[in-house]
């Protein structure tokens, strides 16, 4: 009997306590405001410094950029033997199997340009071909009288190929330098570079050359303020930044 009595206990007990909850109503944050009172605290505050996984992000078209070269016509020149080559029609950068610079009347042969630090000068940039990474873009020595001074007096002339990277604070009179690239803000835009003397000084934007060579072949690019250093044929040309190929 006594085993009945608290059993019926215990469910009085129950009842009581289920019918008290179903009977709580919902503390939302619109009524304790109708009641005058603040909102509750979140659950998880926002943490700034708090750790999160970052949504993966593609880079932008115009942090890959190509190159376009428009020949400089001046003067009479008998151009038929070069009729329909970079020396007289547009063309594009692109890599030959030397690891040079050179000229193409093809855009299929054209290599891409990524961007690495946005737009600026003395800039790194580095070369792409099929997807493959084909290093940094270096500004290198083809000839000189001993002394790396690109100037109208010196001899020098560059050609441009695949490299490493290197400082500025090293590409002072250096036969290599890659932090050279001017990096536009805005495409379509011409391009240009720094050259790093060995006198300290620099030099800006020396004009771009396409020229032959019986070492590395035909078309590469070069650039010189004393155009005799060379070899022939050789045309002055225009480069360009462009954001895709036609």
């Amino acid at each position: 009997m006594t085993f009945f009595i608290r059993l019926h206990s215990w469910l009085c007990l129950l009842l009581v306590v289920s019918l008290s909850v179903i009977a709580t109503p919902v503390d939302t944050n619109a009524a304790r405001l109708r009641r005058g009172l603040p909102p509750k605290a979140p659950l998880r505050r926002y943490n700034a410094t708090s750790t999160r996984h970052a949504q993966s992000k593609r880079s932008p078209a115009a942090n890959i950029l190509y190159i376009q070269a428009e020949p400089v016509l001046t003067g009479k020149r008998d151009l038929s033997e070069r009729a329909g080559t970079p020396h007289d029609t547009l063309s594009y950068v692109g890599m030959n199997s030397n690891a040079w610079l050179f000229l193409t009347t093809d855009p299929t042969q054209a290599v891409s340009f990524h961007v690495l630090n946005g737009a600026g000068t003395e800039q790194d940039m580095q070369m792409y071909s099929g997807g493959s990474n084909l290093g940094y873009i270096d500004a290198k020595t083809w000839n000189n009288a001993g002394v790396n001074n690109l100037n109208a007096d010196t001899l020098l002339s560059l050609y441009f190929a695949t490299g490493s990277q290197v400082s500025i604070a090293s590409s002072y009179g250096s036969g290599q330098q890659s932090a050279t690239w001017t990096i536009p803000s805005d495409v379509p835009s011409t391009v240009g570079f720094t050259y790093h003397n060995q006198d300290g000084t620099i030099t800006v934007n020396a004009p771009f050359y396409v020229f032959d060579t019986t070492f590395s072949g035909v078309n590469q690019l070069g650039s010189t303020l004393d155009p005799p250093s060379l070899n022939n044929p050789k045309t002055q040309v225009t480069l360009t930044w462009l954001n895709s190929l036609p």
